[in-house]
């Protein structure tokens, strides 16, 4: 599921996730009420990882994982990554500190990206670097261990 205000973003993450061949279907909402809206039915699917942006109008990324994971329960929305358009480290913190987080991502999403998130082991049994540019290196890695 991807929950993201920019249409040019989300239309880039869906075809990005599409291509991985590692995300069967892609459901996404352009504001946070209308996904919550999607979560609350009785009958949906299973969502498996949800791309979450964290500055939006209606409702942040931040405080609507608070209202899914009051009413609706933390497992519902799978393994959860915020993406920014900028990553401060306040921004990475304050995403951090949400217990269903696992991963902050700058956008755009890259393909490295989805392989980090969706496929952990088989990014780790590579041996291979995450290839990420200077700038993302201390914002991801730095906050992952704390």
């Amino acid at each position: 599921m991807i929950v993201d205000d920019d249409l040019i973003d989300q239309q880039w993450a869906q075809r990005t996730l599409e291509s991985s061949g590692l995300i069967d279907r892609v459901i996404c909402f352009l504001y946070p009420d209308e996904a919550l809206d999607f979560l609350r039915r009785k009958q949906r699917p299973a969502i498996d990882v949800t791309f979450l942006n964290l500055n939006m109008p209606r409702l942040n990324g931040i405080d609507f994982l608070e209202v899914v994971t009051q009413e609706l329960g933390a497992g519902c929305l799978g393994s959860v990554t915020i993406l920014a358009t900028a990553l401060s480290h306040a921004d990475a913190a304050r995403a951090f500190a949400c217990s269903v987080v696992e991963h902050v991502i700058t956008k755009p999403l890259r393909p490295e990206d989805i392989v980090l998130v969706c496929e952990p082991e088989t990014w780790r049994q590579s041996n291979a670097p995450l290839q990420l540019p200077t700038y993302l290196k201390a914002n991801r890695l730095d906050f992952r261990m704390h």
